[in-house]
């Protein structure tokens, strides 16, 4: 007997959740992600946080959530900012099991 070959496609996702800062044009400046993990989503501490404007710097500062297939061409990221996220699921902190993703495996 011939073994069966599971030819289903698979996709690895990681999803960050964090603060970016928007400049008065659109301009994203930068992003923060400080809940990191794999999976479809995670639990994170934005609930109920809402996006708010700094006047002194005169920049929006917006809570985002994102998930990628990191697997995916970096042209199929929706935004530049999953190109960041997908960097930092590499990290070997999220290659053991924490409070806020599962393991890497």
């Amino acid at each position: 007997m011939s073994e069966q070959i599971d030819t289903t496609p698979t996709t690895r996702m990681a999803w960050g959740a964090g603060f970016t800062t928007t400049a008065e044009d659109g301009t994203v400046l930068d992003a923060w992600f400080g809940w990191l993990g794999w999976g479809e989503e995670g639990e994170d501490g934005l609930a109920g946080v809402r996006e708010r404007h700094d006047a002194m710097r005169n920049v929006t500062v917006a809570p985002v959530r994102i998930t990628v297939d990191v697997d995916a061409p970096q042209r199929a990221w929706p935004t530049p900012i999953c190109d960041f996220t997908c960097c930092l699921t590499v990290s070997p902190r999220l290659g053991r099991s924490t409070s806020t993703g599962s393991s890497a495996r």
